[in-house]
């Protein structure tokens, strides 16, 4: 990999195959399975279109997030993605991590980390257990629920 480029560690609905991927357009995707090496708190935005993460440890009901791996280059973290994720306005914070692969190999990849901030918001769902991956069950409540209410909004 030269030097502009990055791996890029994604857990929401960035992965392959879900609602924001395509904002990915041709970027190579390395792995469909990675795992981070720390331990997070993963929880829906209360629309289910897209997970919150937060730091957090195994003690206290975090876990290892299951995602995809993609190299991206710096430019594209920098100027899309960071205003994508909200880093301007603190929403995310992009870090580096360690993710292992399916073959144990470990690697460092930039992540997009939620502000603990939110946790004490009304936009975060929190849900009893935490999740440690994203799937399309949740993807597919949150797009129902919000064709639902577009469609009501429309009527009035």
């Amino acid at each position: 990999m030269n030097n502009n480029k990055k791996v890029l560690f994604v857990y929401g609905s960035l992965k392959k195959g879900f609602y924001n991927n395509d904002i990915l357009g041709n970027f190579k995707l390395l792995s469909r399975e990675a795992t981070s090496v720390e331990y997070y708190k993963m929880y829906p935005c209360m629309e289910y279109l897209f997970p919150y993460l937060f730091i957090s440890d195994a003690y206290s009901g975090g876990k290892r997030i299951v995602g995809n791996l993609y190299e991206v280059d710096d430019a594209f973290l920098n100027e899309t993605l960071d205003m994508f994720e909200g880093v301007p306005s603190g929403r995310y914070e992009r870090h580096s991590v360690e993710v292992i692969l399916k073959d144990e190999i470990i690697v460092e990849a930039q992540m997009y980390i939620s502000n603990n901030g939110l946790l004490e918001s009304d936009e975060v769902d929190i849900i009893p257990e935490p999740l440690n991956i994203w799937s399309k069950e949740y993807e597919q409540i949150g797009l129902r629920t919000n064709a639902y209410i577009e469609s009501n909004l429309e009527r009035q």
